[in-house]
């Protein structure tokens, strides 16, 4: 990305924050493998795994364009944090059982997931 771009996106960063603080909207902010994580389950996977994710999950008849891909993922990224916190809040989880975010190791989580699972008698 050139200087200019840079600095048009930063412009037009502060115009969305502010708008939306004008607003009393709330704002999310994802790391790129936050945002993969969620959509293919892994933080490192490409654009067209991206892409193609995005077209199952919402049942698309064809892939969306690279762009409007990224805009989706972070779309199904936000809502699923929201699902995972309303389901926190309700006491029908804890933080323990969602993945690892910003690189720590998501093996507890796993474990912990198969342990609410044999729980409620569920194979996992």
């Amino acid at each position: 990305m050139n200087p200019q771009s840079t600095l048009l996106l930063g412009q037009a960063r502060g115009a969305a924050l502010c708008a939306a603080d004008l607003a009393d909207l709330r704002v999310e902010e994802f790391t790129p493998s936050e945002i993969k994580q969620a959509v293919t389950g892994s933080g490192r996977a490409d654009k067209l795994m991206v892409q193609e994710m995005v077209m199952r999950l919402l049942a698309l008849a064809e892939a969306p364009r690279p762009d409007e891909a990224d805009a989706l993922a972070c779309a199904i990224c936000s809502a699923s944090m929201h699902r995972m916190r309303a389901l926190e809040k309700s006491g029908g989880t804890s933080r323990i059982y969602a993945t690892a975010r910003r690189g720590a190791s998501g093996r507890g989580a796993r474990a912990a997931w198969t342990s609410l699972l044999a729980k409620k008698g569920e194979k996992p």
